[in-house]
């Protein structure tokens, strides 16, 4: 069969009628570009799945305070050009009365401001929350308010201690649970348990929990975020783990309370100094402790044992680090009978202190 000139040009008219109604139904460019996407996204998956949280590699972390400022109590924090520290003034004589406060003030010293006339500790800061806690009385839990003291909210009525806040996450001991280690969303939705552990003076560090075993002979143990992976460090009697770039310094009372480090796998323990310390803060290559053989002065060594110096003639615990300073409570780690003693801080130079009530001229 043979077809005319007419009867092929109504045909091939046909052909691209029909056509184009198919190229705008699939749209099979729609489907090419579809593919690629696909195959893009299952790569960046893949990638983020494949970045594992190793110890010697630390991840990028938003978190609400420092590894060591957790660790011994967060009684100060900074966010932006704002430093909040928890502070005391002391009223009566001969029988002191400490009436405690939060505290907020530029980092050059103006614009002091007490926004907050209760006890609390654990200050962590970020995305314009001051995040704390509070371990007795009615207000009992975790709090979070604006950084200028407004839109308060009670987020746990459970009683709290060692709180990191990051990535998103409150991490926090839970004492109406043996203290097992709990997390929450800086919202306080999604709480949840990680562990069943009695957990003591935690730190929060590259998708794991290091902590203090208190079931188990305070020795150091760690667990993923997720409550998966729970293994055992060392066997030491240990107390302040700051995990810094893969390496845990603590304080190992099963040896004089000496200062030891050991990696995050539980491999290469070392004593850094027979040195009685306490409250340790590992900061810029510094440990900086308390000194208890010499009534808890403020002393500090680098991190492989050398160059150690006595910072100042004071007695103090709950060492927290903000850029060239210092905050600590006054008093021995032993006798801390007071609520918080007097807050200070101390240049890292050490040649100079200032009680915190008089920061900003008041």
């Amino acid at each position: 069969m043979y077809l005319t000139s007419k009867a092929w040009v109504v045909l091939i008219a046909l052909l691209v009628i029909v056509g184009a109604v198919v190229v705008f139904i699939f749209r099979p460019w729609e489907i090419a570009l579809t593919s690629l996407v696909d195959v893009y996204d299952d790569y960046e998956t893949i990638s983020a799945v494949s970045v594992q949280e190793d110890d010697e590699n630390p991840l990028q972390e938003v978190r609400g305070n420092t590894v060591g400022n957790n660790v011994n109590g967060g009684i100060a924090a900074k966010y932006g050009d704002w430093i909040f520290y928890i502070s005391t003034t002391l009223w009566g004589e001969p029988e002191p009365r400490f009436e405690p406060k939060l505290t907020k003030v530029k980092n050059d010293g103006s614009e002091r401001q007490v926004i907050l006339s209760e006890d609390i500790f654990g200050i962590n800061v970020v995305d314009g929350w001051l995040i704390f806690g509070i371990f007795s009385g009615a207000s009992t839990g975790i709090h979070r308010m604006r950084i200028d003291g407004t839109e308060r909210e009670h987020l746990s009525i459970y009683v709290p201690s060692s709180i990191n806040v990051v990535d998103g996450w409150i991490f926090y001991s839970n004492g109406n649970y043996n203290w097992n280690i709990y997390k929450m969303r800086i919202d306080g939705s999604e709480h949840q348990r990680i562990n069943t552990d009695n957990s003591a003076s935690f730190s929060v560090s590259n998708g794991w929990i290091y902590y203090v075993n208190m079931d188990e002979n305070q020795s150091i143990y760690k667990i993923r975020i997720d409550g998966t992976e729970r293994r055992r460090i060392n066997d030491d009697i240990s107390s302040r783990p700051n995990i810094i770039e893969g390496w845990i310094f603590y304080t190992n009372f099963s040896n004089n309370g000496f200062i030891y480090k050991i990696r995050a796998d539980g491999t290469d323990r070392q004593m850094v100094i027979d040195d009685m310390g306490s409250n340790i803060n590992v900061s810029n290559g510094w440990i900086y402790y308390s000194n208890i053989g010499e009534g808890g002065l403020l002393y500090k060594i680098r991190i492989d044992g050398t160059e150690q110096q006595r910072i100042a003639e004071i007695p103090v615990r709950n060492i927290t680090i903000i850029d060239t300073w210092i905050y600590v409570f006054y008093g021995n780690v032993y006798e801390a009978h007071l609520p918080h003693g007097v807050a200070l801080r101390i240049a890292k130079s050490g040649n100079y202190y200032e009680i915190l009530d008089n920061i900003g001229g008041q």
